[in-house]
């Protein structure tokens, strides 16, 4: 299971931030401040519903809970695209005129300034002849966090092969 550590270090930053005790988090949640403190420090994995309220709690995005785990793949995936382009003998103008994508905006992605969105990096992956999910690694990790918050959330097994199912096919070239 994930070391939900970055989460709760967002979530204790975001309470201080708006100067908030632990006290006044679980009040206006209405959960406990024993759990509030548990998922702050990391002893406890918190249910996808207590993350989702937290979010809106804070007045951020889930993904923004998220985040830090999605920026440091970024590294990963750049090295490894770097590896394939080079095998290709593709330069970085190559990828753009071939994908459409702008090339300010790529070659900042490759000097991890900029980000790409899932349609450009399957874009990519079409081009390099790649699966999206050898891009994006992680994404079979999240995955398995979702199908868990699932199951969690007792949806039966035949929905949730549906769902997850659906995940995989959008990652599918």
């Amino acid at each position: 299971m994930k070391d939900f550590s970055s989460i709760g270090k967002k979530l204790r930053k975001l309470r201080e931030r708006k100067r908030l005790t632990l006290a006044n988090v679980a009040k206006a949640t209405d959960k406990s401040i024993s759990l509030i403190g548990s998922i702050e420090r990391a002893d406890r994995c918190p249910s996808l519903p207590s993350l989702i309220e937290l979010a809106e709690f804070y007045q951020v995005p889930l993904s923004f809970l998220f985040e830090d785990d999605l920026n440091e793949n970024q590294q990963e995936i750049i090295e490894y695209l770097q590896k394939v382009l080079i095998k290709n003998s593709y330069t970085i103008a190559d990828l753009a005129k071939k994908t459409d994508i702008n090339y300010f905006q790529l070659a900042e992605f490759f000097q991890r300034r900029a980000s790409l969105n899932l349609d450009q990096l399957k874009s990519i992956s079409n081009i390099l002849n790649i699966s999206v999910k050898k891009i994006l690694p992680q994404a079979t990790r999240y995955i398995s966090y979702i199908e868990h918050y699932l199951k969690v959330l007792r949806l039966d097994d035949q929905s949730t092969q549906n769902i997850v199912g659906y995940i995989y096919s959008k990652l599918d070239n």
